[in-house]
C-alpha cells in the first residue's frame, strides 16, 4: 500500500494523541478507515478527528452526527477538532468544529497549541516513510494496550464503593450503640432521646445542634437498621462513581443537615431517626447526573434506578421516619448535584442555584431557632432521659437537661 507523506503525518499526530495524551482509536462502523479518537479525561477536546486526504468524507453533518455519538458515548461535552495534514483539501465551513492544518513546524490554528504544545515538533518529514508508519503503528498498539490496562485500573478503582462501605460501616457501628442503650432503657421514646435522635425541644431549648447530625445512626429495631444498610449500600453504590469523594461525602452531610432543618422549621416536636435524608440527597445527585450526562439512556442506570425508588419507598413505612426531612435531604441533593456538574452551559444556573441554596438556609435556621414554634412535649419520655442519666456518672448534664425542660415548659 502507498503512504503519501500526509499520511506519515497524520500517523505522527495519531502517535502523539495517543501516547502522551492518553487518547483511544475508535472505528466508526460505516467508514473504518476514518480516524477518530476520544478522551473522555481531555479538559478541552474530548474528541479528536485526523485527515490526511482531501479525498476523505467532509460531510459536515456526518462529523456532526459522529461528534455527538461519540460526545454522548463518553458523557462529555466539547468542540470537534480535526487535524488536517493535506493542504489540499477543501476547508470546513462549521463554527462547531475546530478545523486545523498541520505541516512541519506550521500549524493554521495556534490557539490550539494552548493545550497540544507538543504539535508543531512531532511533524516532520521522512525518507522512509512506509518505514516510518509501520515503526508508529508498532508503538501506537503498544501504547493503546499500555492505555487500556490504564483505564481499566482507573475503572475498577472507580467502581469500587469505598466510600459507601466506610460511610455503611460507621452508620451500622453506631447504630448497634443506639439498639444496645434501647436494651438497656424501659421507656423506648427516651432510649431514643439518649441516643441522639432529632428531639426539637433538646436541639433549642439544651442546644443540642448536633442531633441535627446525629439522629442519622439511631435505629429503633435491627430490621430497621438491616433495611437502612441494604439501602444506603445500593443507593450509595450508584451515585459514588459519579463524584469525587470529597463532594459525595458533602452530599451525605450536608443533606442531612438540610434534611433535619427542614424538620427544625417546623412546630413539630417528633421524634426523627434514620439514614433517609441521607438517601434521598444522594438520589437528587444522582438525578442531576443522569440527566445532565444523558445516564438514562443505559438500560443499566434505568435498572438501578428501579431498584433504588423501590428501596425510598420503603423508607416511607419505618417508624421514626419523617417526609419532611426526607424532602429536605432530597432538595438538597438536587442543589449540590447542580453545583458539582461541570458544565460551562450550567454555570449562570450554578449561580443561582448557590444564592436560592444560601437563601432557603438562611429562611430554614430563622423559622427553626429564632422563630417561637408551639412544641408538643412528652413529659413522661423527657423524664425517663433525667432519671437514665441520673443512674450514669452524669448528674450534672441530668440538672442540665431537667432545667431546660422546665423552662422550655413555662
Amino acid at each position: 500500500m502507498e503512504f503519501s507523506k500526509y499520511d506519515l503525518f497524520a500517523y505522527q499526530i495519531m502517535e502523539y494523541l495517543i501516547s502522551e495524551r492518553n487518547y483511544q482509536i475508535v472505528r466508526v462502523m460505516q467508514h473504518k478507515n476514518d480516524i477518530w479518537l476520544i478522551n473522555p479525561q481531555a479538559e478541552n477536546f474530548p474528541v479528536v478527528r485526523i485527515a490526511s486526504s482531501h479525498e476523505q468524507m467532509l460531510n459536515v453533518e456526518y462529523l456532526r452526527n459522529v461528534h455527538v455519538a461519540l460526545l454522548d458515548m463518553i458523557h462529555r461535552e466539547g468542540r470537534l477538532v480535526v487535524f488536517q495534514t493535506d493542504p489540499q483539501a477543501e476547508p470546513i465551513h462549521n463554527e462547531e468544529i475546530i478545523e486545523v492544518y498541520c505541516e512541519p513546524h506550521k500549524i493554521s490554528n495556534p490557539m490550539i497549541l494552548t493545550t497540544f504544545q507538543q504539535l508543531p515538533h512531532i511533524i516532520r518529514e521522512s525518507n522512509d516513510i512506509s518505514g516510518d508508519i509501520v515503526r508508529i503503528m508498532r508503538t501506537i498498539e503498544e501504547a493503546q494496550q499500555r492505555n487500556y490496562e490504564r483505564a481499566m485500573k482507573r475503572w475498577k478503582e472507580r467502581i469500587r464503593p469505598k466510600a459507601t462501605l466506610i460511610a455503611l460501616g460507621i452508620f451500622v457501628t453506631l447504630s448497634f450503640f443506639s439498639l444496645l442503650i434501647r436494651s438497656l432503657c424501659s421507656d423506648q421514646t427516651a432510649a431514643l432521646i439518649l441516643s441522639g435522635s432529632f428531639y426539637k425541644i433538646n436541639i433549642l431549648a439544651a442546644h443540642e445542634y448536633w442531633r441535627l447530625f446525629t439522629s442519622v445512626f439511631v435505629s429503633d429495631s435491627l430490621l430497621s437498621l438491616i433495611l437502612q444498610g441494604i439501602a444506603f449500600y445500593y443507593i450509595a453504590k450508584s451515585c459514588e462513581p459519579y463524584y469525587q469523594k470529597k463532594h459525595f461525602v458533602a452530599i451525605i452531610l450536608i443533606s442531612i443537615f438540610t434534611g433535619n432543618l427542614f424538620l427544625l422549621a417546623t412546630g413539630t416536636n417528633a421524634i426523627a431517626i434514620g439514614l433517609a435524608p441521607a438517601l434521598f440527597g444522594l438520589s437528587g445527585a444522582f438525578l442531576i447526573r443522569t440527566i445532565t450526562q444523558r445516564l438514562y439512556r443505559s438500560i443499566v442506570i434505568s435498572a438501578q434506578w428501579v431498584r433504588n425508588g423501590i428501596l425510598l419507598c420503603l423508607l416511607f413505612v419505618l417508624p421514626y421516619s419523617s417526609a419532611l426531612a426526607m424532602l429536605g435531604g432530597f432538595v438538597c441533593g438536587i442543589i449540590m448535584g447542580i453545583l458539582f456538574v461541570k458544565k460551562e452551559s450550567l454555570r449562570m444556573l450554578q449561580h443561582h442555584t448557590k444564592i436560592a441554596a444560601v437563601l432557603m438556609v438562611g429562611c430554614l435556621l430563622y423559622l427553626g431557632i429564632f422563630q417561637n414554634n408551639e412544641m408538643l412535649v412528652d413529659q413522661q419520655s423527657e423524664q425517663e432521659v433525667v432519671r437514665s442519666l441520673r443512674k450514669m456518672p452524669l448528674h450534672f448534664y441530668a440538672d442540665y437537661l431537667e432545667t431546660c425542660y422546665n423552662e422550655a415548659y413555662k
